[in-house]
């Protein structure tokens, strides 16, 4: 009984003296005011990022197929390509731990190995962001002022591994490029090349619902010199050879000549 009083004097005599104590109570209030705005304006934990490879449109194989969804900020996956022919991907994002007071941009990286099963060989190879080109909606090219665009800087620059196409791509733009062009060796038929770029991606770009932060469409295509280019190629080839071969056979009668 004398044990319980004695302990409820010393606590009551604490907070008296605490009380009392005009500086140390004042910051005690100050410290649980910031914890209470923490607490109200931090972000709730939600659902790690995540990108979603949803439907493609062309003549092409992705592995593994869509839809699928790819958890991190980082897609790896695999395409074939049967044709020269446009090749879109419809990519969804969720930008759940990126959506914070000031923030309206996420990065998210994509890394394809591209297999050639056109039958012929691929001199250059390219990829456009836009939007649309499923379900009968056109394909709009990304603008200047969307902010969706490929990053170029380091570590994020676009790379091109296999020594397939020189490093690094030509843009169509100094800053925030929408286009990646790749030139150089090429790709023979049944060989594979890999490709790792960097997109940013504006939570807003089109219609966000139920969570999803962006919509938009990754296109690429394959590209070889154009008929008309090779054919004035051959023959301006075959007129150099036989323009060649008279004046070597013009000598030769000149020399056996009395």
């Amino acid at each position: 009984m004398y044990e319980r009083v004695g302990i409820k004097k010393l606590v009551a005599m604490t907070m008296f003296n605490y009380i009392s104590n005009r500086s140390l109570a004042l910051h005690t209030i100050i410290l649980l005011f910031g914890m209470l705005a923490v607490m109200i304006i931090a972000p709730r934990p939600v659902l790690a990022d995540t990108v979603k490879i949803n439907q493609t449109n062309g003549n092409g194989l992705v592995i593994p197929g869509p839809p699928h969804t790819f958890a991190g900020n980082t897609a790896q996956f695999g395409i074939s390509l049967s044709d020269l022919n446009n090749f879109d991907m419809e990519i969804i994002v969720f930008a759940g731990t990126n959506v914070v007071l000031g923030q309206n941009n996420v990065t998210f990286i994509f890394d394809e190995l591209v297999t050639n099963t056109s039958g012929v060989t691929w001199r250059d190879y390219h990829f456009t962001l836009g939007t649309g080109g499923f379900d009968g909606v056109p394909f709009v090219e990304s603008s200047e002022v969307d902010d969706l665009f490929f990053l170029t800087a380091d570590p994020n620059a676009p790379t091109n591994f296999g020594g397939n196409f020189r490093n690094p791509p030509t843009l169509d733009e100094a800053d925030d490029p929408d286009n990646l062009s790749w030139f150089g060796n090429g790709v023979a038929p049944g060989a594979a090349t890999r490709f790792r770029f960097a997109i940013n991606v504006p939570i807003n770009v089109a219609f966000p619902e139920q969570g999803q932060e962006a919509k938009f469409t990754l296109r690429q295509r394959a590209t070889v010199p154009e008929p008309a280019t090779l054919f004035l190629l051959g023959t301006g080839l075959a007129g150099i050879a036989i323009k060649t071969r008279k004046r070597l056979k013009s000598r030769k009668n000149g020399k056996g000549t009395p």
